[in-house]
């Protein structure tokens, strides 16, 4: 392939967008990447910051030991002007979670909070499924996860409480948790709007199948 910077500094269209890089050549040799995608988060170009900020997205989901080291910019891209760097950098953070031994990313926790309750719908929703699944590498702080989301429940109107849904899956496998969490989920389970009710049901099956 080309230099990764130039092709992302160019129009992206089929086969030039990003989800498309990963897919023909990122996602196969991942590890040969990740300086240049390091490198681009910085990048002046907008497309080049943008583009390796959602290919690290991308590739950490199945293998964020690549991007473990890195682990402070994405903290510092969770107040970026760009808002695809705070998407993207919620999004990572919460892929590397579960292999922080070092706790290190407890840090993002009191950063991601707030953003529950920002105007950027997209935000929101990466940093509820990054939330959750920081809640199940750090049982302890499970429950204020949890409480975050039932607080925040009226910045997700409509269909995008099930965002928030979906977000709790990784803490149905916490048996402390199984109590407050089937409280906060069972109600939409009659929800009128089918797929709030579809994720509701669905973690009400993980949480019976864990517990």
């Amino acid at each position: 392939m080309q230099d990764l910077h130039a092709v992302l500094n160019g129009k992206w269209a089929d086969g030039t967008r990003p989800k498309d890089l990963f897919q023909r050549e990122l996602s196969k040799r991942p590890a040969e990447y990740v300086s240049a995608l390091v490198v681009g988060l910085a990048a002046k170009e907008k497309r080049i910051a943008a583009g390796c900020a959602e290919l690290i997205s991308l590739c950490s989901v199945d293998h964020p030991e690549l991007f473990y080291p890195y682990i402070e910019r994405f903290l510092t891209n969770l107040a970026a002007k760009a808002p695809i760097l705070r998407w993207e950098a919620a999004c990572t953070i919460g892929n590397l979670a579960r292999i922080d031994t070092r706790k290190r990313l407890l840090a993002a926790i009191p950063e991601l909070l707030p953003l529950l309750a920002h105007k950027s719908i997209v935000l929101q929703s990466h940093t509820a499924h990054a939330l959750g699944k920081l809640g199940a590498r750090y049982p302890q702080q499970a429950p204020d996860i949890l409480a975050a989301f039932v607080v925040n429940v009226e910045h997700f109107p409509g269909t995008r409480v099930g965002h928030l849904i979906e977000a709790t899956a990784p803490l149905t496998t916490l048996p402390a948790l199984s109590v407050s969490l089937r409280e906060f989920v069972d109600p939409y389970v009659q929800s009128p709007l089918r797929p709030v009710a579809q994720k509701a049901k669905m973690i009400l099956r993980s949480l019976d199948a864990n517990h």
